[in-house]
């Protein structure tokens, strides 16, 4: 077993320290783990920021507990970037520049809005707001390709105000 999409306190939405997670994950008998902390380039919303602003040392440490907790658990460097048409060629000179081992490329914003907030659906059917995330998706794995997997496709959903059907994703 193995978990590739993992935040630490270097996430804004984590305040897991990545020993803990560490600790965590041996208890869990995972073989293999992988943090992949946020870095959306140009978020829009003030306070809200997903960005590691102490990339050195987020590198440093990911490098450290590898090294300390090998061979019980191979701990892989990630980030989970956001794509937005806007700040691709800097999210890729970011992720060229870095020893990586597994990039997520996440869909956050479309417009500018985050589906995690109502701001996003006001106006929109269902289908309106689907099709435009996974439009936007489509646009964006087409015109970017430093990544590995596209990170969870089904955030609109997870949002969408409303009633949830089995055939969501047939829209």
């Amino acid at each position: 077993m193995m978990d590739y999409h993992m935040h630490s306190n270097y996430s804004t939405d984590s305040d897991m320290p990545m020993e803990a997670a560490c600790a965590t994950a041996i208890k869990l008998n995972l073989r293999e783990i992988c943090f992949t902390d946020h870095v959306d380039i140009d978020w829009p919303i003030p306070g809200q920021e997903f960005y590691i602003t102490r990339m050195d040392d987020y590198i440093n440490e990911l490098e450290m507990l590898a090294k300390k907790y090998e061979p019980g658990i191979k701990i892989k460097k990630g980030l989970e970037v956001g794509l937005q048409p806007h700040v691709l060629e800097e999210a890729s000179s970011l992720v060229s520049s870095l020893p990586l081992d597994f990039v997520i490329g996440s869909v956050h914003l479309v417009d500018r809005k985050d589906p995690a907030s109502e701001d996003y659906f006001l106006g929109k059917t269902k289908e309106e707001a689907y099709v435009g995330y996974y439009s936007e998706i489509l646009r964006l794995v087409r015109a970017y390709d430093n990544f590995d997997v596209v990170g969870h496709i089904d955030y609109v959903r997870r949002y969408w105000p409303g009633e949830h059907s089995p055939d969501d994703y047939m829209i």
